[in-house]
Order: C-alpha cells, then structure tokens, then sequence
C-alpha cells in the first residue's frame, strides 16, 4: 500500500548536501486585493511510503493538480516517475510555477499516484481591502 505522510504548500524547497530538506514560506492561504491574482513562487511538498512488500509500484506516475472551489481542474503537473520499493519513502517537490487565481475561493490541491487519490490539502484565496503590513 502507498501512503502520503504529508502534502504541504510553500514558497520553495531546499535541500543541504546530507539530504536534509527545508520548507520555506508554508503557507495554506493567499490574500489578495484584486483579482485575477497569482503567488510566485509556488511549491508543494510531499512524502511517500511503501507500507507492503513485495515491490509496489515500481514506476509511478504522480500528478499534482489545482483545483477551484466547484472541483474543476485548473492546472495539473504529471509525469514526475519515481520508484519507490516496500518500506522505502520518497520526499519529493514539485514547483506549481505561477498559477493564476481568477476570484476569492476555497481550493484545493490534490496529489495522485498512479490515477490514484492520495492526498488533498484546501487552500483559501481571500480578497483582503488592502495589503498586509509587514
């Protein structure tokens, strides 16, 4: 069996020479004054286990997709195979670019592996009277 550990949004990821990742900027809202709005940048971060053995899905095909508030499908980025063995884990981060937000909203990421759903993480896109002070 494959299982998501977790599926966060941030800015960007980095990794040090040892393997050790740093998630930066996690954030599961975007306020914004006007709209259509974008945030730049875009990244999501995820875990994968192999909980069965033998060899599970050997080749995987992942997709990442962005959905709006009603589920329709605004932006998908697939095609990322890893292999991944029983007992093995995989972190993996995929850079979403600069999607476009049309209007405030709930929406939703969703991750895939193999056709398969994963795991989902909500995000709110909020229309705010004016920029945060920092």
């Amino acid at each position: 069996m494959l299982v998501c550990r977790y599926l966060v949004l941030c800015d960007y990821v980095s990794e040090d020479p040892n393997g050790r990742i740093t998630l930066h900027g996690l954030f599961n809202r975007i306020n914004a004054v006007h709209f259509p709005v974008s945030h730049q940048p875009f990244a999501v971060a995820f875990e994968l286990a192999a909980l069965q053995t033998p060899v599970i899905d050997a080749q995987l095909t992942v997709q990442i997709s962005l959905l709006s508030g009603n589920r329709a499908e605004l932006m998908e980025i697939s095609a990322h195979r890893v292999g991944i063995e029983a007992g093995e884990a995989i972190t993996t981060m995929v850079d979403l670019g600069e999607p476009i937000f049309g209007e405030p909203g709930d929406y939703r990421i969703r991750l895939l592996a193999n056709d398969r759903p994963l795991a989902f993480r909500d995000l709110a896109v909020c229309q705010v009277s004016r920029p945060a002070e920092i």
